[in-house]
């Protein structure tokens, strides 16, 4: 038996474990950075949110009409309307149309399938509707920055990057009027924080 077989065979369970701790501590690492990257995109997303309108809200339900609620991301308020904002962060080339049932997300050669979210902003923004009636209520859904659509963004769908300028129509004026604020604390009174686990 060489030297090296018998070094090997002396510190078998040694070089296991160490082999063994590298990967967790590789794991861990990868782990740290995926959160890390997610909270800066979390931070990201809410300066623009907060560049968007006077006040806004994060993670709440608003009530449906018939007796549940609905999941809302962000609801922003802006002077020319109440926005109802429906993150999406999917990365890759992302296909989909208005009326497609299905969209696909291409990561490299794989595709995924993944519902297309147009339809949930309406109900979203149909609750808000029903919760503050006669107030002009918009609703986008936002793609981060590490996703694109090359065959064009279809309506209604915003990249994280062009939201304000896609809801400027909605902030011409610099002041929210009354009853526009007043119906901003109607929603207040309405809404509800979603149960943590």
């Amino acid at each position: 038996m060489s030297e090296f077989t018998q070094l090997l065979a002396d510190y078998t369970i040694e070089i296991a474990i160490a082999l063994g701790a590298l990967t967790i501590l590789a794991m861990l690492a990868a782990l740290w950075m995926r959160y890390l990257r997610n909270t800066a995109d979390k931070r990201r997303n809410l300066k623009i949110i907060r560049e968007l309108g006077t006040q806004y809200l994060h993670d709440v339900l608003v009530p449906d009409g018939v007796d549940g609620f609905v999941a809302i991301d962000f609801l922003v308020l802006t002077p020319g309307g109440i926005v109802v904002v429906d993150m999406q962060n999917y990365s890759g080339l992302l296909f989909g149309g208005e009326r497609t049932e299905n969209w696909t997300q291409m990561l490299g050669f794989r595709g995924y399938k993944f519902t297309n979210p147009l339809p949930a902003n309406r109900l979203r923004i149909q609750a808000v509707k029903m919760s503050v009636p006669g107030v002009p209520v918009a609703g986008r859904v936002v793609f981060s920055s590490s996703g694109r659509f090359p065959k064009g963004i279809p309506e209604g769908v915003s990249m994280l990057s062009t939201l304000k300028d896609d809801i400027a129509p909605l902030m011409k004026n610099d002041v929210v009027p009354p009853n526009l604020q007043k119906a901003w604390e109607t929603l207040l009174s309405k809404v509800r924080e979603p149960i943590r686990a």
